[in-house]
């Protein structure tokens, strides 16, 4: 028989190992990070990337546990060249640090290198440092002039492009106004330009790739500055004298550079003073630390009234008023505060925030008439609009994401509030906008209005932007009643490690973006909710399913008070799930229980009576969520246990057991479907005395398995990839 006396399970969980040196060695001159600074060529975005692309590891880097991280300075610096019209100087210097073995630097098609010191061109066009100097040098000609179809020319080159989706015209108003977006051009001109006692520019795109060893990491650090009279955001300059102003709104600094020839149409005071309103009104999360906003000359030809550029810089032409419900002003400025990029379908929104919220704070900031703000939104009603549908921008006729959409907005922000008794606006939509992973759809637009305000208020905001509905205006009565009281804004987000699973196979965390669960678990998702809003209020937030509400939470909290709320679904049938809680859409696939299999069976074929000898067996498990199996252990037919094993997902686990067999001859061991003939040699002997003292022999009478049954280990080994 089998005797099973005692079972012990260790779990040994296989990690991904972390290489590192011991205390003070050396890093291995072999090993070497690397990493990339990527410039960004799109058309759309002339800037190079803000934040540096993720990681490219050439090899793992053996840092010393000691080591400190190192930077790397990129400075760029820039000057006129009155001498060569139509452009400027750039001079790009690294400061590198002694643990960087390699630097490569490419350039925009703005940029041609003049000079170079301790760089040399490779055959790509990049330049890649020789190592004779730590502080190496490009020195760069920048093309400055730029129309607002995007393309480069000289100061007497023929006019005659196509303003970009958003171009505004060098009058205040709309470019939509004047017929020039998607059609003829009738506001073309400048974007950036030397027009040679000054300019205004892009800081030039400078990508920077580089590699190390023997520091923890290696950061880039960049600044850009002007020689001489000037000043820079870091991602557009103005070279010539200039006064600065500054002042301080809602968690960000907001400067106010106007230039010599500039002449603005209200004072810096009342500019910033517009700005720092906006900045404490506007609560939609997304803030820089600094905004940079030029006051344009307007002694050159532009081609718009105002452009943000980068994360946080803009220019304004100094002539655009304060007291206008069309405030470039503020259009600009809430462009700082859009944190999304956008598909086709949902880029009518971009430009229809800044056009609206540039009405209603101008109003609310006594900047306009409630007659000047509704006049404004009216203009979205033309009849050019009728056949114009916002979530297709084919269907356009110029500027309809600006004027249709603008009313499209402040028709949702109304009802919004009207369903929700002003305790949501359209700033409740907008911050799940910003938070939202991934590129904001119309439909992404959608589910962030109804999560405010629900389904009703979904599908009329579906109705203004997927048909060729147009909005209407509302009167001031009704504006006071539902605009007149700042509501709470609640702060909806599922924090890293908010989506988790409990059921048969344990609890475990899961990405939120694409989870899969087992049939016969439970969803969680947690939702931390905080009031960044005005004043106290209720708060009521809800989890669908395929569209449906499955479930609502609601409190009261005051404001700048934070909770978390937690919502649970079980999932008995296999399929896709559309599952939607705290402003995040989760795919949920629910899949059928896997069948782990028995691999790796492993017995001696042959040992001797009374031998210890190690039996073990695989179990594996390639589905991307835990599985679990019984498997029979038999001798000779017999079943003599049936061992539940719980596999983790992707991974494979081991049982290990110590075992004797105490009768010789052929037995049978099976493990699940596997089998082995095990051939037992020889006999157990144990001495006797008998009652006249003389000592004899015995075989002990005990077959298959012996007592000796002391250890199973249980090991738990990765076989792929983490899924989110």
């Amino acid at each position: 028989m089998f005797r099973r006396l005692a079972l012990v399970v260790v779990l040994v969980v296989s990690l991904p190992a972390v290489a590192t040196a011991g205390v003070g060695a050396p890093a291995s001159p072999q090993s070497v990070d690397a990493r990339t600074d990527a410039v960004v060529q799109t058309a759309a975005d002339p800037l190079e990337s803000t934040a540096s692309a993720a990681p490219g590891t050439d090899s793992v880097s053996e840092s010393t546990a000691s080591a400190a991280t190192e930077t790397i300075r990129r400075t760029v610096e820039l000057s006129l060249t009155p001498e060569e019209p139509g452009s400027v100087r750039a001079v790009v210097q690294y400061e590198v640090p002694s643990p960087v073995t390699r630097l490569e630097v490419s350039l925009g098609e703005e940029s041609t290198v003049v000079d170079a010191d301790g760089f040399e061109r490779q055959g790509d066009g990049t330049y890649a440092w020789t190592e004779s100097t730590s502080t190496p040098t490009l020195t760069l000609r920048v093309d400055a002039n730029q129309t607002s179809g995007g393309r480069r020319v000289d100061l007497d080159a023929a006019r005659g492009v196509t303003p970009t989706a958003d171009a505004r015209s060098a009058g205040g108003a709309s470019t939509a106004d004047a017929g020039s977006v998607g059609a003829a051009a009738t506001a073309d001109g400048y974007v950036f330009v030397d027009a040679g006692a000054w300019a205004l520019v892009q800081v030039p795109r400078v990508g920077t790739r580089w590699g190390w060893t023997g520091a923890a990491d290696v950061d880039l650090e960049k600044d850009a500055v002007v020689d001489g009279a000037g000043a820079t955001g870091g991602e557009m300059a103005y070279l010539g004298p200039v006064e600065r102003y500054t002042a301080e709104g809602r968690d960000e600094r907001f400067e106010l550079v106007v230039p010599e020839r500039a002449e603005l149409n209200a004072t810096p005071r009342a500019v910033l003073g517009s700005l720092v309103a906006a900045s404490e009104d506007l609560r939609v999360d997304a803030r820089s630390e600094e905004v940079f906003v030029i006051a344009a000359p307007e002694d050159v030809d532009w081609g718009i009234a105002g452009l943000q550029f980068g994360e946080d810089d803009a220019w304004v032409l100094a002539g655009s008023p304060v007291d206008s419900p069309d405030s470039v002003w503020i259009h600009e400025y809430i462009h700082t505060r859009q944190a999304f990029d956008t598909t086709e379908s949902g880029r009518w929104v971009t430009e229809a925030t800044a056009d609206y919220y540039a009405a209603l704070l101008a109003y609310e900031q006594g900047n306009a008439s409630y007659a000047a703000f509704r006049r404004q939104l009216e203009r979205g009603q033309r009849d050019r609009y009728d056949d114009d549908v916002l979530a297709f921008p084919q269907t356009w006729s110029g500027g309809a994401n600006y004027l249709k959409g603008a009313l499209a907005v402040g028709a949702v922000d109304l009802a919004m509030r009207e369903s929700t008794n002003s305790t949501a606006s359209f700033q409740t939509a907008y911050r799940t906008l910003n938070a939202h992973n991934g590129t904001v759809s119309n439909d992404v637009v959608l589910d962030a209005v109804g999560d405010g305000a629900g389904a009703n208020v979904r599908a009329y905001a579906s109705a203004l932007t997927q048909s060729d509905r147009t909005a209407e205006t509302w009167g001031e009565a009704t504006h006071e009643r539902y605009f007149g009281v700042q509501p709470p804004v609640f702060d909806l987000s599922v924090p890293v490690g908010g989506v988790s699973t409990t059921g048969p196979y344990g609890e475990r965390r899961l990405g939120r973006t694409r989870p899969t669960v087992v049939a016969g678990e439970t969803l969680s998702v947690t939702v931390a909710v905080t009031n960044v809003g005005w004043q106290a209020g209720t708060y009521a937030t809800a989890m669908t399913v395929n569209g449906q509400q499955v479930a609502t939470r609601e409190g009261e909290l005051a404001t700048g008070a934070s909770t978390t709320v937690t919502f649970e679904q079980a999932f008995d049938e296999p399929g896709t799930y559309r599952v939607r809680a705290g402003g995040r859409t989760l795919a949920v696939e629910v899949v059928e229980p896997p069948s782990p299999t028995v691999e790796d069976v492993s017995v001696p074929t042959t040992v001797a009576a009374g031998e210890a000898v190690t039996l073990s067996y695989a179990v594996r498990n390639d589905a991307p969520v835990p599985g679990r199996v019984v498997v029979p252990v038999a001798l000779d037919g017999e079943v003599l246990a049936n061992e539940t094993v719980l596999v983790p997902a992707e991974s494979s686990v081991q049982r290990t057991y110590t075992v004797s067999f105490a009768d010789p001859g052929e037995h049978v061991v099976s493990v699940r479907d596997t089998t082995v003939t095990v051939q037992v040699t020889g006999a157990t002997t144990t001495s006797a005395t008998s009652q006249d003292g003389e000592t004899s022999e015995e075989s002990l009478p005990v077959p298959g398995f012996g007592a000796t049954v002391a250890l199973a280990a249980l090991a738990v080994v990765g076989i792929g990839r983490a899924r989110t």
